[in-house]
This record gives structure tokens, C-alpha cells and sequence, in this order.
């Protein structure tokens, strides 16, 4: 398997080496010593340091979508909460990208996802926690899906269709939807 490179405006990195560089800080040596062989890529948490709304638009990668968008907390940890907060989402080239505001363009993504095996999930506005045109992202390998919420039922259908179109499972459902039936 080649690595794969990023090239966000000026900042180029190997996320191959940047997920090894996360197994070893997280303690999982056999990930690392494994990342891009059999064991599949998951990942979910903080993006590689740099990276910032200005690089991304800058970058030679198309924006399948972004704008401003409603981010559930995920209630974990100490201070944890299920609160919702606006967020400035990035979908580009089978990646999630999420930032505080886009108002500051030099500022750090706060979370990265592969989009790799992504699985939308729409929400029901009456369930505990959630709130209208609510969808979730989940991907396959991590336990906390990213629950976003959308301003109308048009926008979230674009966003769901963004992510989708960067899914790599989408992409396998197309691929074999395009294929020719056997001959009988």
C-alpha cells in the first residue's frame, strides 16, 4: 500500500507516519508498527498540528462542502457534555475537518476524520439528545459517532450527500452498482 501524502497549501504530511506517530503516544505499539499493512486505518481525534481552514482552501484538493453546522458534544470525559455548538465543517478528499469558527482561518482544525467506511445515519428530532435535520457520522473501528445537526432538511441532505460522496464505502456501493450484470 503507497502512502498517502497531503498537500494542505504549504503543509505536507504523510498521514501513514502521523497515525504510527498517534498509535505510540496512545500506547499501541502493534498498530504502529502496522499502520498501512493489513490493519485497517482508523482514525478520529486531533489532526495533525498546522493544519488550518487558510491551508486547507489553499490547498491543491477540492472542498466538497463546508460552511457552518451544529456539533453535538460528545458527553465524554470529566467535563463532558451532549450540548450543541456551532461548528465550521471541511469535507475534502475523504475527510472530515471541523474548527471552532471559520472567522479565524489561521486556526488549528480541532478534529479530523477519515471518512474511510463512513456510515449516516439520519436522526429522529424527538430522540433524547438530538434536535431537527440531526444526522450521525459513525466510522468503522472508533466508538464515538460525530453527531452534526443542519439548519434545514436541504442543507443536511447536501451534507450527508458530501460525506457520502468522500465515503470510500459509497464509493464500493457505486462501483458495484456500475457494474455489468452477468451474462446468463
Amino acid at each position: 500500500m503507497q502512502a498517502q501524502h497531503f498537500h494542505l497549501g504549504k503543509l505536507e504530511f504523510d498521514f501513514d507516519e502521523y497515525i504510527a506517530w498517534r498509535a505510540r503516544e496512545e500506547g499501541d505499539e502493534e498498530l504502529a508498527a502496522n499502520v498501512g499493512a493489513v490493519v485497517p486505518r482508523r482514525f478520529t481525534g486531533k489532526p495533525p498540528r498546522g493544519v488550518t481552514l487558510a491551508s486547507l482552501r489553499e490547498g491543491d484538493v477540492e472542498i466538497t462542502k463546508q460552511g457552518s453546522i451544529h456539533k453535538r458534544g460528545s458527553g465524554g470525559g470529566l467535563f463532558g457534555t451532549l450540548r450543541w455548538k456551532r461548528k465550521y465543517v471541511v469535507v475534502l478528499d475523504g475527510s472530515l475537518w471541523y474548527f471552532n469558527e471559520e472567522k479565524d482561518a489561521a486556526e488549528s482544525a480541532r478534529e479530523a476524520m477519515l471518512l474511510e467506511k463512513a456510515t449516516i445515519t439520519k436522526m429522529d428530532p424527538k430522540a433524547k439528545h438530538s434536535r431537527d435535520f440531526a444526522f450521525e457520522v459513525a466510522i468503522d473501528g472508533t466508538d464515538k459517532p460525530l453527531v452534526l445537526a443542519a439548519d434545514s432538511e436541504e442543507d443536511r441532505d447536501a451534507w450527508i450527500a458530501a460525506i457520502e460522496a468522500n465515503s470510500s464505502s459509497s464509493v464500493e456501493k457505486k462501483s458495484a452498482a456500475d457494474a455489468p450484470a452477468p451474462a446468463e
